[in-house]
């Protein structure tokens, strides 16, 4: 038997800042797709879809796992973590140096 690759994309803008959750609130949608898109999708805080299109609403400040399962397909685990937003952070001008 065939074992078939399935392929997981975690889209997720998941960001946390102490300022980001007044602005933002403490809950993020996260888009999860796979590929088969009728693949069983779980994660590790207990949210579940049959397939795509699936969102889950998380706290910020939660890490977690995604799982994506199909018969005949390997299972693809993604893990999400946390972090602070680029936006965040101020963009720095680019500097180079040269010798004289």
């Amino acid at each position: 038997m065939k074992i078939k690759t399935m392929t997981a994309i975690l889209v997720a803008g998941l960001s946390l800042s102490a300022c980001a959750s007044v602005i933002r609130g403490t809950t993020e949608d996260v888009r999860v797709e796979v590929d088969p898109p009728d693949a069983a999708i779980a994660s590790s805080t207990g949210l579940a879809c049959a397939g795509i299109p699936c969102v889950m609403n998380v706290s910020r400040k939660t890490e977690f796992s995604v799982t994506a399962t199909k018969t005949g397909y390997r299972s693809e685990t993604v893990e999400v973590k946390t972090g602070i937003s680029g936006a965040a952070w101020p963009a720095l001008p680019a500097t180079s140096s040269s010798a004289a």
